[in-house]
């Protein structure tokens, strides 16, 4: 689909390591929110994270990761490393393959058919 194509493109699309954390986070959300575990309104990323992760069994600490380095990009006044960026692609790519998982193909499929907010 086309959104899918889209969200690659941010992706991978990065000016600044500061940007590429939050393109990272940015996929994770549009795909919870495909298959219906979406950030709610004015939720934060850490309730958010808490929320997911209560609900979804994630792999080795990547949505922490990710949290934290989107917290560091989105609301720290330092730069984002250029390791930061990288840490929150690989950590991005594990979550989306556990969160695929999770919902089974079926629920993935549909959601990429899901009309999208973003």
């Amino acid at each position: 689909p086309a959104k899918a194509l889209v969200r690659r493109r941010a992706f991978r699309a990065r000016r600044s390591s500061r940007h590429a954390v939050v393109a990272a986070y940015g996929v994770v959300l549009w795909a919870a929110e495909d298959v219906g575990l979406g950030r709610r309104p004015g939720e934060t990323p850490w309730e958010f994270r808490s929320r997911l992760r209560s609900e979804v069994s994630f792999s080795d600490g990547h949505l922490e990761r990710l949290t934290r380095s989107a917290g560091r990009a989105l609301y720290a006044e330092d730069g984002v490393q250029p390791i930061h960026a990288e840490d929150a692609a690989a950590a991005a790519r594990a979550l989306l393959r556990d969160l695929r998982r999770h919902v089974g193909p079926v629920r993935t499929v549909a959601g990429a058919f899901r009309p999208s907010r973003r």
